[in-house]
């Protein structure tokens, strides 16, 4: 299988780096003295770095654009705090698409006493529930988590956008809170072929699944990272399987040297993933796979669902083929795939096709 990783940028192009003046609400400069005072912000993207593997940036997209976010504001020792304060893009004629919230500065909080803003945007989050948001006491700082999980359907899957900025409301008089967001998922994309192996058998395709991948997580705002549920359960919510691509009728596979098929509708469509490291099926049994340990896993795998015809043989296992899979996905990457169909292909038991029958 042929791996390359890119970068990804921000999904919505319409938001601007931070010296834009059209990203700041309408309500900066009118800071004043003392507590509860409207919060001025703004917002921009992160700067890309180069990607450490081959490949070239990409930019992603998402079906709408960013129009509001959530954020929180803690402070050392204080309980009244701002939580699920709602930021909103305002487009309206002379406004500039400007950002705007109703979000005051604490009471009771000192005018140079830093503010802790977490931000968060594509996710639904339990407006009853502040308690992974903590204000911190006196010898440590406020710290604040999000618990997300990615659906197992495609068309309700989203990026999770986050972005922390400490300001005081000293400084907020001079300039706004700016949050710079970045992507705390992960991103794949899929394209199928045949090998030359495969080149006079007629190859049909009807679904494709990725199975075994933990969709649970919870994303950390002081480290930038992510914890997944490391024991060998094997409870069914742990886990989840993605379809990567289903057709009403099967779909012919063309030649890897001729061309490939993309497993989504868009060139811009992508599957979100929560950052981990995926163990492969170790080929013996399909849904179980056994560590070093001697613990036990749901082993990863693309299951195929097709047909691959020859002189009126068709070679799939009760019309499926299985191929193990492993990866580790980072944060903030585009991770691409070429599923190529070939002799490799494997049987339910594990074992590899005999073509030559």
């Amino acid at each position: 299988m042929n791996f390359k990783f890119l970068f990804f940028t921000l999904p919505f192009l319409a938001m601007t780096a931070c010296s834009s003046d059209d990203d700041v609400s309408e309500n900066h400069g009118s800071q004043q003295q003392g507590s509860g005072v409207p919060v001025s912000i703004e917002v921009s993207e992160e700067p890309l770095t180069d990607a450490s593997a081959a490949g070239t940036r990409a930019a992603i997209t998402f079906k709408e654009t960013l129009t509001s976010f959530k954020f929180h504001i803690l402070a050392y020792g204080h309980s009244n705090i701002n939580v699920n304060a709602t930021a909103s893009r305002t487009n309206a004629q002379g406004a500039g698409n400007r950002w705007e919230t109703d979000a005051m500065w604490p009471f009771g909080v000192d005018i140079d006493t830093p503010c802790y803003f977490y931000a968060f945007a594509n996710v639904d989050y339990d407006d009853e529930d502040y308690s992974p948001f903590k204000p911190g006491t006196s010898f440590t700082p406020p710290t604040g988590k999000l618990v997300f999980s990615i659906d197992e359907f495609a068309e309700a899957q989203m990026d999770l956008l986050v972005a922390k900025q400490i300001c005081t409301q000293n400084e907020n008089q001079v300039k706004p809170v700016h949050f710079q967001f970045h992507h705390a998922c992960a991103a794949l994309q899929f394209s199928i072929c045949k090998t030359a192996a495969l080149d006079d058998y007629t190859v049909r395709l009807r679904n494709v699944k990725l199975h075994n991948i933990k969709k649970h997580g919870t994303y950390f705002f002081d480290n930038d990272n992510w914890e997944l549920d490391n024991s060998t359960s094997l409870e069914e919510d742990t886990y989840a399987d993605y379809t990567l691509a289903s057709f009403d009728s099967s779909v012919e596979v063309p030649v890897e040297s001729t061309s490939t098929m993309l497993l989504a509708k868009n060139a811009n469509d992508y599957m979100f993933v929560i950052p981990q490291k995926v163990n492969p099926w170790n080929c013996q049994e399909k849904t179980i796979s056994e560590n070093d340990d001697g613990s036990y896993y749901p082993g990863a795998y693309l299951e195929i669902e097709c047909s691959i015809v020859k002189n009126g043989n068709d070679y799939a296992d009760n019309g499926k083929v299985y191929l193990p899979f492993a990866d580790t996905w980072e944060m903030s990457y585009i991770h691409r795939y070429k599923i190529r169909m070939g002799t490799n292909l494997r049987g339910s038991d594990g074992n590899k096709i005999n073509f030559t029958l």
